[in-house]
């Protein structure tokens, strides 16, 4: 039987999916354990303290770069936050389950380029860093994925994080139509939450 080959590489997790799905659970576990001893390998016969100072090292190397302005990752311009523009992409392409990382990232830098970097729903100008504030970015689903929704370009958008919270398993117009039930309601007056 002749094998079909994708016309792309495969991912880590395809790789790993296929693999795990020919063995069986007695040879997985005896894999799981070949690899934690390749690790403590790695760092066996070092003293305590020499582990320590490699760890603290590497933390200080990250952070170095953080404050330099470069990219935590890698050694390119941060542009994003903590993040160069490519590990930013990457980092919602698997946040988001959009496999291949590479193609979901591209999509993803896409949509960004098609939107100007502004809110899908509200229009309003979105930051790139990741605290999940009042103007951080996030990925979202038109029709959810919880309705069938799934991850291909026409049914993602870039809206605010809030109203991406907000929004939940709605679709666009049913969560448009809640804004404007609750804004017909407050009769354009602003309301003042208490504290209970």
């Amino acid at each position: 039987m002749r094998r079909i080959l994708p016309d792309r590489p495969l991912t880590r997790a395809e790789i790993s999916r296929r693999h795990r799905a020919k063995i069986t659970p007695e040879q997985l576990a005896a894999e799981k354990l070949a690899s934690e001893a390749q690790q403590r390998k790695r760092y066996n016969g070092l003293p305590a303290e020499e582990k320590a100072k490699r760890s603290a090292d590497s933390r200080f190397r990250t952070l170095e770069r953080i404050d330099a302005g470069f990219c935590y990752r890698c050694r390119s311009v941060a542009t994003h936050g903590i993040r160069c523009e490519s590990h930013f992409f990457r980092m919602f392409a698997r946040n988001r389950g959009l496999l291949p990382e590479e193609s979901g990232a591209e999509v993803l830098r896409q949509l960004w380029a098609e939107q100007k970097g502004r809110c899908a729903l509200s229009g309003v100008e979105m930051t790139t860093n990741t605290n999940r504030g009042m103007t951080s970015a996030s990925v979202d689903h038109k029709v959810p994925k919880s309705r069938g929704g799934g991850n291909d370009k026409g049914n993602l958008q870039w809206v605010l994080y809030p109203l991406n919270v907000a929004k939940a398993a709605h679709s666009v117009d049913e969560f448009v139509d809640l804004c404007r039930k609750v804004a017909a309601h407050t009769d354009g007056r602003v309301v003042a939450l208490r504290k209970v």
